[in-house]
């Protein structure tokens, strides 16, 4: 027995197990595996819910207060830490992998088995400590207080790095305001469409009224319809379209980026020349990566469509937390077709919630701050992400009212609608006089996942073969308009790739220097180059890992639609990760 001062110290103690799970350990949990997802960053966002903590710590310890007397310490030694241990074991054991926070749908029914597991544990903890409790009175309240205090210290190591890594590497100006100037004579305008897919392009160009509109609107560029990425993902995308740099998985991810884009970049020798550079890009991870190169400003675009990101990221990361730490047949309670439990009430208005409108806010909001008063030429780098998952339009580009599956027909309506945007942001370029003589790149960083127009070989991969949507990943958008070009939008077979982009604006721009590779426009379909692609099977852990799976080198001679992709290489890390 305890005296009256000691138990309500240990009933409070009790009472703050609970949301210190909910509201401390699995938000640094789910803001460090996510961070690429969220505009705002891990001290603010468990600062911000401190809130929700204190108050569900208070009511746990007035209503165990009330429960409890001197003679029954039940909801100290039972209730409270049984509850706590089993939200810990389901939110960071029993993780299972409904996939990343893309839109893409979940099938409960298919994975109903995983409730059924849920359900076993859940029932063996309560009954083994009911059965127990006079043997385990004291102990699985240390033993609560013990796995508590380890997360405390991993958190407040993950909050403490966070802090000490923004005030190192970011100098970020979050006003649109300082992203607005644009030369008179001289600008390189460099736009990545996340995930646009280069034959639905294709596709929309053979149909009207997207055909004649394009080669419009488009006068002076040309369309590589051949284009390939590097990667089919973001993350190692962004080095090689910059810096010519390809990741083996030789270092950790992170350190590869930071020094490839902290080395020898076009940005870096658009800089040497005289270039004000500005930056735009979509959350905390790749603004921070981005941070790495040499540039003038840097924004993020959420914060500038959203003002304050901060309660959006705040009422989805507590819809995560609980998602996290309930059983499986539990969870659409808590996701609720993707309109979730607290989000839905605070960021109702589907303009906040998918990039498609965020990002389309931001466009708007630049081609209307623009002004043509900068006294040095400008390089404008603005990555937006219209095209990636979900898909969420109807052909009025409205929100179609739920998540639709992706498919070409729903790609293709999302594709067009960005097009509009795109049109619109270049309209604004023709009217302040600068779109003829800017150097304009418009490219994604790898395709989507929709099958492609033409069917090519089988893939291999290992003992099997690549999912399907490898050649669709690797299918990425790349349009050129040097500075000067007129005439009609034109069609390019030149077998061209992202890596091709550093060098091509380089000579375009007469900045001297050499990446190693061939500007698209000195590539010849009578001299055809053998082309590189690297490919890794995605895991729902890629973000936390310091290295990625192994990584497949391909070799393709021909068009990556239609020819045989040959494996030339594979790169493991030490770490030994799974290929299939």
């Amino acid at each position: 027995m305890f005296s009256k001062g000691k138990l309500k110290i240990r009933l409070l103690m009790a009472s703050t197990l609970i949301p210190a799970q909910l509201f401390i350990f699995n938000i640094t949990t789910i803001v460090v595996g996510n961070e690429q997802y969220l505009s705002s960053s891990l001290p603010g966002l468990v600062g911000g819910s401190f809130l929700p903590f204190l108050v569900v710590s208070t009511a746990l310890y007035l209503i165990s207060r009330a429960l409890v007397d001197e003679d029954q310490e039940n909801m100290i030694w039972f209730v409270l830490p049984a509850g706590f241990f089993l939200l810990w074991i389901q939110s960071q054991l029993l993780v299972w992998d409904y996939g990343g926070l893309t839109g893409a749908s979940i099938d409960w029914r298919g994975s109903s088995w995983r409730g059924l597991v849920d359900a076993v544990i859940w029932i063996a903890v309560v009954l083994t400590v009911f059965l127990l409790r006079s043997r385990i009175r004291s102990n699985l309240f240390r033993l609560a207080t013990a796995i508590a205090l380890l997360q405390f210290v991993v958190s407040l190591y993950s909050i403490t790095g966070d802090i000490l890594s923004r005030s190192n590497s970011l100098s970020k100006d979050k006003g649109l305001e300082s992203i607005r100037e644009f030369s008179q004579d001289q600008n390189v305008i460099h736009l990545i469409i996340d995930g646009f897919q280069s034959d639905i392009l294709e596709e929309l160009l053979e149909n009207e009224p997207y055909g004649s509109r394009y080669a419009e609107k488009f006068q002076g560029f040309t369309f590589f319809r051949e284009n390939i990425s590097v990667f089919p993902y973001t993350q190692f995308s962004v080095p090689t379209y910059l810096s010519t740099e390809i990741y083996r998985n030789k270092q950790q991810k992170e350190q590869f980026i930071d020094g490839a884009l902290s080395g020898n970049t076009i940005i870096s020798e658009a800089k040497k020349n005289g270039f004000k550079v500005d930056l735009a890009v979509n959350g905390p991870y790749f603004t921070k990566r981005h941070s790495a190169l040499p540039h003038d400003n840097i924004v993020d675009i959420d914060e500038v469509a959203l003002g304050n990101s901060l309660l959006r990221d705040l009422t989805l990361t507590w819809d995560m937390s609980l998602f996290r730490s309930v059983p499986h047949f539990v969870k659409p309670l808590i996701h609720n077709q993707q309109k979730w439990l607290f989000y839905r009430f605070t960021f109702d208005d589907v303009r906040n919630k998918f990039d498609y409108f965020l990002h389309t806010e931001f466009l708007n909001r630049l081609s209307k701050s623009v002004v043509v008063e900068s006294g040095r030429p400008v390089y404008k780098l603005i990555h937006v992400g219209h095209t990636h998952r979900p898909m969420i339009l109807n052909q009025r580009c409205e929100y179609a009212g739920r998540i639709l599956p992706d498919t070409r027909v729903t790609l293709a309506i999302q594709s067009a609608c960005t097009m509009d945007r795109v049109i619109e942001f270049l309209d604004r370029l023709r009217q302040v006089g600068i779109y003829e003589s800017s150097l304009i790149v418009i490219h994604s960083d790898h395709g989507g996942w929709v099958p492609t127009l033409r069917d090519g070989y089988k893939i291999p991969l290992g003992d099997g073969q690549a999912p399907d949507s490898a050649a669709s990943l690797a299918s990425a958008l790349l349009m050129v308009k040097p500075p000067g070009a007129q005439g009609s939008l034109e069609t390019s077979n030149n077998l061209t790739s992202l890596i091709n982009i550093p060098d091509t604006i380089s000579e375009v721009m007469k900045f001297d220097v050499s990446f190693g590779h061939d500007s698209v426009f000195n590539i010849r379909e009578q001299d055809p180059p053998t082309r590189k692609h690297m490919f890794y099977l995605w895991h729902r852990d890629e973000w936390e890992n310091d290295f990625t799976q192994p990584i497949v080198e391909y070799t393709i001679q021909g068009s990556h639609f239609e020819s045989e992709w040959q494996e030339s290489n594979i790169y493991v890390s030490r770490e030994g990760l799974r290929l299939n």
